[in-house]
């Protein structure tokens, strides 16, 4: 089992609701710090352009591990679920199947987005927290499995006709989330000058 560690300080709470969806409620931690030293084993499979345009397109795939990444951005979002589920049940039977579930999307661009679903009485007690005397360590966790057989970032299709065609994409352009789906959460309030002896494991 591989987990990853977000150290996450003070939050922005929202609330919203678009449209005639579900009212929602969720705390955003927009400068969430990995502490990557932990997955020092997992690595990447990357699918890149081969530098060339038109009928000299190709790709290739390159090998990038996760404690060599340097991330344009980490985000984590704890979403209040109860706030989600009690709209959700009064639409159609499609909402049975509404992704709900604990995620972590990596783009190609190596940005992280985090996504974890609490329950009310759960959530609660974060919105409780003295943020200028504690922080929170999450950590989650992925299957084994899934790390062995390799995590794989694919260049999308329309990014190949792109390249096909001539087109010079940047990687900032190039499309396509890589995504995780997390099998657990451990949640850890700690004071903020306590060391936190999880980093070594």
């Amino acid at each position: 089992m591989y987990k990853f560690l977000f150290r996450l300080s003070p939050p922005n709470h929202r609330l919203y609701k678009v449209g005639d969806g579900p009212h929602g409620e969720c705390l955003e931690f927009l400068n969430a710090k990995i502490v990557k030293d932990i997955l020092s084993g997992l690595n990447f499979s990357v699918e890149r352009s081969n530098g060339e345009q038109g009928d000299r397109f190709t790709t290739i795939w390159e090998t990038v591990k996760w404690s060599d990444i340097n991330f344009d951005y980490s985000e984590v979002t704890i979403h209040n679920a109860n706030a989600l589920d009690a709209k959700t049940r009064k639409h159609d039977e499609q909402n049975d199947k509404r992704d709900v579930r604990d995620v972590i999307l990596i783009s190609r661009s190596f940005g992280v987005a985090a996504h974890v679903y609490l329950p009310s009485e759960r959530f609660s007690r974060l919105l409780h927290i003295n943020w200028g005397e504690q922080r929170l360590n999450l950590f989650l966790t992925m299957n084994t499995d899934l790390a062995f057989e390799g995590l794989k970032l694919p260049l999308s299709k329309s990014d190949k006709n792109e390249y096909g065609k001539g087109k010079t994409l940047s990687p900032d352009e190039e499309l396509g989330f890589l995504k995780i789906e997390i099998e657990g959460y451990n949640i850890v309030m700690q004071a903020m000058t306590d060391q936190l002896t999880a980093e070594t494991e």
